[in-house]
């Protein structure tokens, strides 16, 4: 039983990513490229829409961020300038210039 265990608590443990990037934007920010943007509109861009939907659904990712954090995943907040090249010396494969 105990090796079941273990063995389904490893599987469990390496379905976290070592990594997150987490974009945070503004709410008018995500209403501006709602605005410019050409697809359709979906439910979730409805839902999002509302000021305090957004809010909502934003604390409760900040604390799943905090909690993954607790369980050795590295989350960086970036905005929306951040570079590919810098998100590469986050993730440590370049060395900063």
């Amino acid at each position: 039983t105990h090796c079941i265990s273990s063995a389904a608590s490893d599987v469990y443990k390496r379905q976290f990513p070592t990594d997150i990037f987490f974009l945070d934007i503004r709410h008018s920010t995500f209403l501006d490229r709602l605005a410019a943007n050409n697809r359709t509109i979906d439910e979730k861009d409805l839902f999002l829409k509302d000021p305090d939907n957004w809010k909502e659904l934003r604390t409760k990712y900040v604390a799943s961020l905090e909690l993954m954090t607790k369980w050795g995943v590295k989350v960086h907040q970036i905005n929306e300038h951040t570079t590919v090249g810098e998100m590469q010396v986050l993730l440590g494969l370049i060395k900063p210039e």
